[in-house]
């Protein structure tokens, strides 16, 4: 009798699959997209005084004129810049693929998944660096992850902010996923939907509970699978970081106190990062100052070897002359730089502070590894490594 695996040769399913895809993007919710003929052109802005929001005397005297009233016209200009990424499907993949897989459909859409995924992150990024909409940083016991927040009262207060600055109701909440988690879950808003569908807060009843027509929910992940070490030399940077960390729920993180040089040549081993990012770094401007800069020849030098190959340094500053230092300290590092002004796009403390004295441009730098630099770390240096139980990130002090 021949044996069950003689019978039978194993072939790929066609009606079963497994693949991992961003859902739910919401860009386009927020901004849906205007059709245009031409790449670049004008368009009208009615009103842009809100003349219209301001009551004027409409009475008039028999055999009288009537009061004339009146509202300006003004045009801005726009510019549509092309996305586009490519892949390559070879003659031998499409003549051997099994039925299972469609290689021009596979391609496409993981082709628009990535665009779509830039556009989530662009319109983030866009919406954080606006100076025309301002932002709030919440800290301790007023983060919605606490108990003792109020975010019900704090939704109604930046509503009011809008309504007097717009003389328009805000419609739209939009919550990233953590965030929405917490609020769903916190104590206030379970006391007032509690019965409501069985009291559950999902984001139709938020949307009730807060008095916007809708509540979205940003649930697109940006490399969940990459682990990120950040460094931070003063405790209160770091204490803010493990707040946000926690209030986001995200496990891919750790932040290490201490200088990043010493912590660069004695914690992190050779080759084992793909991307370092430093972002306003303090550019120590005044001359007798220059040795306490960052990013020497010598410290590009061991971070090029603390990268992979093809790793990347980035840094973003708003200082140039800080930035044309850096540029002329590349000889004998090992990198390829690539080197740009940008709009604002971090949203970190430091690009606020200079976005609100107008500056609108900052200096990018990436550098890439294109050769190794073996670089030995002699300094010794203390380490300590805490441990404890139950940690709570804002009472936590070392």
């Amino acid at each position: 009798m021949p044996e069950v695996s003689q019978v039978h040769i194993d072939a790929a399913l066609t009606n079963v699959s497994v693949a991992y895809k961003n859902a739910n993007y919401i860009a386009d919710l927020i901004a849906p997209p205007v059709g245009v003929r031409k790449q670049s052109d004008k368009y009208f802005i009615y009103d842009a005084a809100k003349e219209g929001f301001r009551a004027s005397n409409d009475r008039r005297a028999p055999g009288a004129e009537a009061n004339a009233v009146d509202y300006a016209l003004t045009s801005d200009s726009y510019f549509c810049e092309d996305h586009a990424l490519e892949t390559v499907i070879p003659d031998e993949e499409r003549e051997n693929a099994d039925p299972a897989i469609q290689v021009d459909i596979d391609r496409t859409e993981f082709l628009t998944d990535k665009i779509e995924l830039n556009r989530e992150i662009g319109l983030a990024a866009a919406i954080r660096a606006s100076a025309d909409i301002p932002g709030q940083t919440l800290e301790g016991d007023a983060q919605w992850s606490d108990a003792d927040s109020d975010p019900i009262a704090a939704v109604e207060a930046k509503k009011a902010v809008i309504l007097a600055a717009a003389q328009v109701a805000p419609n739209t909440l939009v919550l990233p996923y953590p965030v929405y988690a917490a609020v769903r879950n916190h104590p206030k808003v379970i006391e007032r939907v509690q019965n409501v569908r069985l009291g559950i807060a999902n984001a139709s009843v938020l949307a009730e509970l807060f008095d916007v027509e809708r509540v979205l929910v940003a649930r697109a992940q940006q490399h969940p699978e990459r682990d990120f070490v950040g460094i931070e030399l003063e405790w209160e940077g770091v204490q803010r970081a493990l707040r946000k960390i926690a209030g986001a729920g995200l496990t891919n993180v750790r932040v290490l106190l201490g200088d990043a040089r010493p912590i660069l040549g004695r914690v992190i081993p050779p080759q084992s990062m793909t991307r370092i990012y430093s972002l306003f770094p303090c550019p120590w401007p005044k001359k007798h100052h220059h040795k306490h800069r960052l990013f020497d020849q010598r410290q590009l030098q061991l971070i090029n070897s603390r990268l992979r190959d093809s790793g990347e340094f980035y840094l973003l500053t708003d200082h140039e002359e800080y930035f044309q230092w850096v540029l002329g300290n590349l000889t004998d590092t090992g990198f390829v730089a690539f080197a740009r002004t940008v709009p604002p796009q971090v949203n970190t403390k430091y690009e606020q502070k200079w976005l609100a004295e107008g500056q609108t441009r900052f200096y990018e730098l990436t550098l890439t590894k294109t050769q190794h630099c073996d670089v030995s770390f002699r300094e010794d240096v203390p380490m300590e490594t805490y441990r404890v139980k139950g940690f709570d990130p804002a009472r936590f002090q070392p």
